[in-house]
């Protein structure tokens, strides 16, 4: 790829993930609405297995309204943050692969692993994410997702409980225009110790969060662009004069 083709490049990236994440809020937005429609079938069959028998018509209510208002929400909520998160991610991988065109940095060469080592390589190459406005709610749901992914939301057994608490406690997930809605990501107490607890308005947030967060990040990835190649025009230039000087031919017709 030519260096003038990195900045587009780069807006093409911007809108594709514009794209993906506002089309990833809208199906967020809309899961709750199938454990509703299933709801609804469940109760249906309640009255066509169980027409005259009441005690039976409760007992599978008893299992399947567990399984409709606590454990499906569970599962939904927790697998939209980690696929919110996985998109951001892969547009974060995608962002690296074309600053190295541009950029002395080696992703491979960079220490790390995952999204971490993806943050080090853009630090190198110019790209403060830590600048960008949304930097401490995205720090924040990567914390949030690591602890329901490897400690499955144990506080206790997640390496980040002492940052964990702090988060939760001032409610720095969210954007200050946001936390009178703190009761999207709460401590819940249980048999094996305070757990995460999330709900689903949470992920739907989340993908606004890394939409704008990276739409930053494409913006400064494109200025550090930009400067580089105004950097270079000069002295391909001053190399163009020599050249012409050391060319007998060169310049006018004799």
């Amino acid at each position: 790829m030519q260096a003038f083709e990195i900045p587009s490049a780069i807006d093409s990236l911007g809108w594709g993930a514009q794209l993906d994440f506002d089309d990833a809020a809208d199906f967020i937005w809309k899961t709750p609405t199938l454990i509703e429609h299933q709801t609804e079938i469940e109760k249906a069959k309640l009255y066509q297995y169980f027409p005259d028998d009441v005690r039976m018509r409760l007992l599978r209510w008893r299992l399947e309204s567990r399984k409709l208002e606590k454990i499906f929400p569970s599962l939904m909520s927790t697998g939209n943050v980690f696929i919110v998160v996985s998109l951001f991610e892969m547009y974060a991988l995608r962002l690296c692969l074309l600053t190295q065109t541009f950029s002395e940095a080696s992703l491979r060469g960079t220490k790390g692993q995952g999204i971490s080592r993806t943050f080090e390589y853009l630090r190198g190459t110019g790209i403060d994410h830590g600048s960008c406005r949304l930097w401490t709610q995205v720090d924040a749901a990567l914390k949030i997702r690591n602890c329901l992914m490897h400690a499955s939301g144990f506080l206790a057994q997640s390496r980040d409980e002492k940052d964990l608490r702090r988060i939760l406690k001032s409610g720095t997930f969210l954007p200050r225009e946001h936390r009178n809605s703190k009761d999207m990501v709460q401590i819940a107490e249980t048999d094996l110790g305070q757990r995460l607890q999330i709900t689903n308005e949470y992920p739907w947030l989340l993908c606004c969060y890394l939409r704008d967060f990276f739409l930053e990040m494409c913006q400064l990835a494109r200025q550090v662009c930009q400067t580089r190649a105004e950097a270079v025009k000069p002295t391909l230039g001053l190399q163009e004069n020599r050249d012409e000087g050391a060319n007998p031919h060169s310049g006018r017709e004799r």
